[in-house]
């Protein structure tokens, strides 16, 4: 934890959490992570124990009842979704020429929330009418965007 990391350094010459959470950060980049964990304060590892860590969490919460897990697996679900939607930029300055209208309507859909619908919708449809189903998806997923981002996009 960040708390032992700062006992190691003698009181006097002690930096601020947040100083050493920078330099960290500078120092290792992309390869260390650093976390609030409740109860426990910040907690600084490398990544690949930090994958580790996060993957005990996830699994020390797990419902013994199945039906109480599957919800938990939906929320945690829809949350990634939800955050890809958020992070994505969506020009709303501009609005396709009408050669250009549907070109590329797929892009607007990001990929977690393409492969959950495509994973609800497409299984048991007939090769022939893939294309067709490919576009309910593309529909849906805008509607989805337009619905968590009503201000931000615009649906083509």
């Amino acid at each position: 934890t960040m708390s032992h990391l700062l006992e190691q350094i003698p009181e006097e010459d002690r930096p601020h959490e947040i100083t050493v959470k920078r330099r960290l950060q500078e120092k290792y980049g992309n390869e260390i992570l650093i976390f609030n964990v409740r109860g426990t304060g910040a907690v600084v590892c490398f990544k690949d124990i930090g994958h580790q860590l996060l993957s005990e969490a996830w699994y020390s919460n797990k419902h013994k009842d199945p039906i109480e897990e599957k919800k938990r697996v939906v929320r945690e679900a829809g949350a990634i979704v939800r955050e890809a939607i958020r992070s994505t930029f969506y020009s709303t300055d501009q609005y396709p020429a009408s050669t250009e209208f549907l070109e590329g309507v797929e892009k607007d859909v990001p990929d977690c929330l393409s492969i959950f619908l495509e994973e609800v919708i497409l299984p048991g449809k007939r090769k022939t009418s893939f294309p067709y189903w490919k576009k309910q998806v593309t529909a849906i997923g805008h509607a989805i965007i337009k619905a968590t981002r009503p201000r931000c996009f615009l649906s083509k």
